[in-house]
Parts: C-alpha cells; structure tokens; sequence
C-alpha cells in the first residue's frame, strides 16, 4: 500500500467515529473500504499471490510503517482532537491533500504504463480520487 493510501487509511480510522457531519462520517467509512480493498489488490499484484476471497484489514501499527514523519504528524494532530466542526474541517483537509498526491501519482504512472494490471488499477483508482476531490468539495462547503 503506497503512503498516501496509509495515510488516508488511517486517518478515515480515526474521523469515522469522530466526525460530526453525517455526510463526511459515510466518507470516512467508504474511504476506509476502499483503501482496504485497493492495497489488498496491489499487494495481490505486486506478490503474484492468489487474492483471497475477502479484504484484509491491515493494522494501524502495520500502516504507520508506510508513513513519513508529515504523515505521522498528521496521524497524531486527529488522535488528539476532539469531536467538533475543527476536526472535521481538518480531515477533509488532509483527505484533499492526500487525494491529490494521489491523483498525481495515478497521472504520472497513467504516462508510461509498464503492467496490464497496474494500469487497469491506476485507471480505476484516478476516476475514484477526483470523484473524491469533488465530493470532499462539496462537503467543506457543508461542513
């Protein structure tokens, strides 16, 4: 899983049960299933292993590894908020910031693909990141 997919893996763990808006709490939990399912299928191509038939929920120690200390910083700036119209503004900020890190990192690969299966992901995973970058809009003008 790539450090921006960690990185929004965890912090989606943590808003979930804290965000206030209704709206951006069902974000956070499609937000969680989706980099779920997403590392477990490039792990899948990288390992040449057989997918298994669920998606493996990996732990926060286990993602914390794949973070730098900006991601780390952030993982612990929400740990430590509380519940409140602040927290929520500040997830969707870092949700934006690490959707278009992401959109960039699908636009760059998307340029000299090199693997059927890693670009047919890279495809399907750019039309995600800017529905997100639009819903994430619209939800920091409700929030």
């Amino acid at each position: 899983m790539t450090a921006y997919g960690s990185l929004s893996l965890l912090l989606s763990r943590i808003a979930q049960p804290k965000v206030t808006h209704p709206m951006l709490k069902q974000f956070a939990q499609f937000e969680i299933a989706e980099q779920e399912t997403v590392g477990a299928i490039l792990k899948a191509i990288q390992t040449n292993a057989a997918p298994p038939g669920s998606t493996p929920s990996p732990s926060d120690t286990d993602l914390i590894q794949n973070l730098d200390d900006a991601g780390k910083a952030s993982v612990e700036k929400l740990r430590a908020m509380h519940a409140g119209s602040e927290f929520d503004r500040d997830y969707i900020r870092y949700e934006v910031e690490g959707h278009r890190k992401l959109l960039d990192i699908q636009e760059v690969y998307l340029k000299c693909p090199d693997n059927l299966d890693q670009t047919n992901v890279a495809k399907l995973a750019r039309g995600m990141i800017k529905e997100h970058l639009t819903l994430l809009a619209d939800l920091d003008k409700a929030a």
